[in-house]
């Protein structure tokens, strides 16, 4: 069965520094990132109401990890990233179904690097 995988571009900050693995093969390297994005919802009336946050998983892999691992990003920087938007489930505790998401990054850009503060 063929899916077509969902595209999506984020921009946020990284909430936290990057986690790293390179390889020797490369096509086993990643690194994953924890971006913070933010958007405003409406209410009834279209008026902004209030900035809704999520934490969103994003994932490099192989060459793009290597790529990645060089800017050397670190937590605060804001990012541009795209890439394919994977949802999975899962059962907790009390046996309720939680769904997550997480992006598979495809490209990425640095738009605003954080102040370094000593």
């Amino acid at each position: 069965m063929h899916h077509d995988k969902n595209q999506v571009s984020l921009v946020g900050t990284l909430s936290e520094d990057p986690i790293i693995k390179l390889k020797s093969n490369q096509r086993m390297s990643r690194a994953t990132v924890t971006l913070l994005t933010s958007r405003n919802t409406d209410n009834s009336a279209g008026h902004s109401s209030f900035a809704f946050f999520e934490w969103i998983p994003v994932h490099f892999h192989g060459q793009l990890a290597h790529r990645f691992s060089q800017q050397r990003f670190c937590k605060g920087d804001k990012l541009s990233i795209q890439g394919e938007l994977r949802a999975y489930d899962s059962d907790d505790e009390k046996g309720r179904i939680k769904i997550y998401l997480e992006v598979s990054a495809i490209e990425f850009q640095l738009l605003d690097k954080a102040e370094v503060k000593n």
